[in-house]
């Protein structure tokens, strides 16, 4: 396969005095797009085999920033960097240039005489000219989702199928941040994925949490058992809500071109069945809600209506059943229809957090929203039924309230009945 390269760039004819300036070990980094770099906020749009240019405008008041930028470069993993001297700074600063060579990271030095257009053209022009097999591997990727895709593959099916292609420990979470589901063969994040809450407050918050159509994947570092580690985030959303993140966690190599093809190509079709997976649980939760509603008024009047229909909404009429009521008080009311939308989100998030919790109690809940409130419906184990209600819920309302007025914006106050 041949492949455009950092030494190809200083090999060209066309650019004779162009130097390598620091980073030698980078010298047969992939050039797969070439950028410029002109203000603070660009690194969260930088790609993989990026080779960017710059004058240093954007650091000419603080020379200090060059070396967090070669920093950053490095994590992203971009080819290098071209630094055009004589029109912001005389020289590139030796303290950029050392970081560089630590990280192995090259810097080209571009002489006054060439514009930073002549750097990008003579780029540009052998890209668009080179055969490569980059066309096809990304062939290849889309055919392994489309395939999983119509063989009715899941969210699972798909991040295993993301695996295959980056062979990289990948993980997919909800809105919240709360595990869906991961591939990890050698489970090298087996302590993470086993936490109840898996990212630190610190981690979540440096993620964009407004729906923005990103196309490109963030850089962010996570700390695990005192290692930092690189990890590469796709952000799951359409024109009005966020449904997840899909991470690729860089740990025994760095990711190429390829491997973000690969994550990016993933991101639709789990997008899709994260949004198929609403609108089934929208349609369920509303015909739960009908059956309760029909079965507290006294419209079933056959038992044995009774029975199928609980047993569609996973209830047992033979079970003992005892009642939980959850009101969310909203800290500030907002009756706009972001609002309105806002709030039943959290109503429905504030459902499978319950069931969840539930769940590690080993209960058997079925929980609706009415209004401010989640009603839920709990089921008493044969060898707790003559326990106090506070005996056999072990806990499960406070965990609820503490772990929901720490996730929203909220306060919460839970009753518990017969």
């Amino acid at each position: 396969m041949t492949e455009y390269t950092v030494d190809d760039l200083l090999r060209s004819e066309n650019l004779q005095e162009i130097r390598l300036a620091a980073g030698s070990e980078g010298l047969h980094n992939r050039i797969g797009n070439v950028n410029v770099i002109d203000n603070a906020d660009s690194y969260d749009w930088l790609h993989a085999g990026d080779f960017l240019l710059t004058t240093g405008f954007i650091y000419k008041d603080d020379p200090e920033q060059l070396v967090q930028m070669v920093d950053l470069l490095s994590k992203i993993n971009c080819a290098g960097l071209g630094f055009k001297v004589r029109r912001y700074f005389d020289e590139i600063p030796e303290a950029m240039l050392r970081r560089a060579d630590e990280l192995g990271f090259p810097i080209v030095e571009i002489p006054f005489k060439y514009s930073l257009a002549d750097i990008s053209n003579e780029i540009t022009r052998y890209l668009h000219n080179v055969e490569d097999s980059y066309f096809s591997q990304y062939l290849s990727i889309q055919n392994g989702f489309n395939e999983c895709a119509l063989n009715g593959g899941g969210t699972r099916a798909l991040v295993e199928t993301l695996y295959g292609f980056v062979h990289l420990p990948t993980l997919l979470v909800d809105s919240g941040w709360r595990f869906l589901a991961a591939c990890d063969p050698e489970e090298k994040l087996s302590d993470l994925i086993s936490k109840k809450q898996m990212f630190d407050q610190e981690f979540i918050d440096s993620i964009p949490n407004k729906v923005i159509g990103r196309t490109k994947v963030l850089t962010r570092t996570m700390n695990y058992h005192g290692e930092k580690i690189v990890t590469r985030i796709a952000q799951l959303d359409d024109s009005s809500s966020i449904y997840g993140f899909l991470l690729v966690f860089e740990m025994g190599r760095r990711m190429d071109m390829v491997d973000f093809v690969a994550l990016e190509s993933a991101t639709i079709p789990i997008l899709l069945e994260r949004v198929k997976a609403k609108q089934i649980s929208e349609v369920k939760h509303q015909l739960r809600q009908d059956f309760f509603d029909d079965l507290l008024q006294g419209r079933i009047e056959s038992i044995n209506a009774v029975r199928s229909l609980a047993e569609i909404h996973s209830m047992d009429i033979n079970k003992t059943y005892m009642c939980m009521v959850t009101k969310l008080i909203r800290k500030k009311a907002d009756n706009s229809e972001d609002g309105r939308n806002a709030f039943l989100k959290i109503k429905n998030e504030m459902i499978s957090l319950i069931d969840r919790a539930a769940r590690r109690h080993e209960i058997s809940t079925v929980s609706i929203h009415r209004s401010d409130l989640v009603i839920s419906f709990i089921s008493v184990p044969e060898k707790r039924r003559r326990l106090r209600s506070w005996e056999i819920l072990d806990g499960l309302p406070e965990e609820v309230q503490e772990e929901a007025e720490r996730l929203y914006p909220l306060t919460v106050r839970i009753g518990v009945g017969t």
